[in-house]
């Protein structure tokens, strides 16, 4: 059993890979359901929205909710442009979408463990109360 694992590992790992032709430009969607541009807007109006909430709030859950909403706009672009690309992509836009959401995930656990020390530290989640390094 585990000769016959090692043959297809083995087989798998030094095979050949045969290179995937680049589709034409004829044979991609010519009239899809929805235009690329109304992903676009989202992911401006998602950008935006993430990045005035950054820069005007002054709670740091309020500014990792906006980083998020940075962080999926490009996520919307990645898949976005991969879907519309179609064979062409030289990324698969949806592992990269995948990579940034699993990014996003651990930016969020380490960032809130990080306002949980300075909220058990400062009593506060003002960015602008933990000055200890000022003095």
């Amino acid at each position: 059993m585990i000769a016959s694992m090692t043959r297809v590992i083995v087989s798998a790992l030094f095979e050949p890979i045969e290179l995937v032709q680049a589709t034409p430009a004829a044979s991609l969607p010519q009239n899809p359901a929805v235009p690329l541009h109304w992903f676009l807007v989202i992911s401006i109006i998602l950008f935006f929205f993430g990045l005035v909430i950054v820069l005007t709030r002054r709670n740091l859950i309020y500014v990792l909710m906006g980083v998020e909403l940075i962080l999926n706009a490009a996520s919307l672009n990645f898949v976005a442009f991969s879907a519309f690309r179609g064979k062409e992509a030289l990324i698969d836009g949806t592992i990269m979408g995948t990579f940034i959401i699993v990014l996003a995930a651990a930016e969020a656990a380490i960032a809130l463990a990080i306002v949980l020390r300075v909220f058990d530290e400062f009593r506060s989640v003002r960015p602008e109360d933990p000055d200890l390094l000022r003095e």
